[in-house]
């Protein structure tokens, strides 16, 4: 009985533990925004990309915890990181014209001060995760614009005031888009 009294408080004193270093088995304190989608080629044909993020519009109260996940399907390694990146909303591409200025990090377009502020030696070279790009909005604690790589999650906890609407976007793939609506109000919507 001796060592039953002493084995429970040490495997609840062990679980407590384990739940507070494992994101995966605690709680999070607000809702989550999948990035979703995978890329398909036909050659001669087509190049066909689905990724997104899900759902495209949450709400949440300031200063609480939005998790970003990147443990979806990957079926090209080398593209499925990902910028999480606050920008104004007139900046988000909103035709083809402009997502391919975007995706090829045109100068003048929002992407491509984002890319150098994340790369800031090209593809290949050591990468900065977290970064705050000038001239862009705030509203996430740390930095305005963050990496995330596949197999990750990612928590931000937002600082924006109530009534603020956040805009970000993937800077590597920015048809990607979606938006954080910061009220009292924690319904997701799509």
């Amino acid at each position: 009985m001796r060592k039953l009294v002493r084995i429970v408080p040490i495997s609840i004193g062990m679980l407590i533990l384990l739940m507070a270093m494992s994101p995966a088995l605690a709680s999070s304190t607000g809702p989550t925004v999948k990035i979703l989608g995978d890329n398909s080629v036909k050659i001669n044909q087509k190049v066909v990309s689905s990724y997104h993020f899900g759902p495209g519009t949450i709400h949440v109260r300031p200063g609480g915890m939005v998790t970003f996940d990147n443990t979806g399907r990957c079926s090209v390694p080398f593209d499925c990181t990902h910028t999480i990146s606050i920008v104004d909303d007139s900046q988000l591409p909103v035709d083809a014209a402009q997502v391919f200025a975007c995706l090829f990090d045109f100068p003048g377009t929002v992407c491509a001060p984002i890319s150098d502020a994340h790369f800031p030696h090209g593809p290949g070279g050591p990468v900065n995760p977290a970064v705050n790009v000038t001239g862009q909005p705030s509203g996430f604690r740390g930095a305005n614009s963050f990496l995330i790589n596949h197999g990750q999650t990612l928590d931000i906890i937002i600082t924006a005031p109530t009534g603020t609407s956040i805009h970000y976007l993937c800077a590597i793939h920015p048809w990607m888009q979606g938006a954080i609506v910061v009220g009292q109000d924690t319904t997701n919507t799509e």
